[in-house]
């Protein structure tokens, strides 16, 4: 009997913390999203933390990542790299052995493609055009799983766990790659930010080597 009231008890509570939203509510709740990212830049600190099959311990990093709509991208790991794209080029800059990566991504349609699936599901843009959503609603905020659309992405990221503030904001972020292999991202102090176009381009400073690992 004490574990029949127990459960009654517990039920409520269970149901109350997460609901599913229908599809009309998820579209909606898409769009809410999208709306509050229309107008101007949005930079958040982060905390990452990367789990890889081959290491026994996981990779931290922090910095701060910032998006411009619809396409352009930076994220800054003080001291350690730089990964800035304004929508046609993508640099990654290394400053600590002066040496930055060069890719072009108008001649290549996979890195373009699984770009804008990675910049939709980290900027909130646009989710619905790259990834199936199931969101719920809790006590918090919302909670979205995102499985990609397309075959080339899903070779990529086999999932995408957000969870999402009642404010609208970001709080985190789980992407999973491969069996043993995922990264979990949690953003802190979202803001808008004076940030323009030419704060996504990236030019290589004096006596960095820059390479294009996949040529023009």
């Amino acid at each position: 009997m004490k574990r029949l009231l127990l459960l009654a008890l517990t039920l409520p509570v269970a149901w109350a913390a997460a609901q599913p939203m229908s599809d009309d509510e998820t579209a909606h709740l898409l769009d809410q999203i999208a709306a509050k990212r229309a107008d101007g830049a949005i930079q958040s600190d982060f905390r990452e933390e990367k789990k890889l099959a081959m290491m026994e311990k996981p990779v931290v990093e922090t910095g701060t990542i910032a998006f411009l709509a619809p396409n352009k991208f930076r994220r800054e790991v003080p001291g350690k790299s730089l990964t800035a794209c304004d929508g046609e080029t993508l640099w990654m800059y290394y400053p600590a052995y002066k040496e930055a990566e060069k890719y072009t991504l108008s001649s290549n349609k996979a890195l373009r493609e699984s770009l804008s699936a990675m910049t939709s599901g980290l900027g909130l843009r646009d989710i619905a055009k790259n990834y199936s959503v199931k969101a719920e609603r809790n006590a918090d905020g919302y909670t979205m799983d995102l499985t990609p659309r397309s075959r080339a992405m899903r070779g990529t990221i086999q999932s995408i766990t957000l969870v999402i503030g009642a404010d609208l904001k970001a709080r985190r972020m789980v992407l999973v790659s491969g069996p043993g292999e995922s990264s979990t991202i949690t953003f802190s102090n979202e803001r808008k930010a004076a940030l323009t176009p030419d704060d996504f381009s990236f030019k290589p400073p004096s006596g960095v080597t820059v390479s294009e690992p996949l040529g023009r």
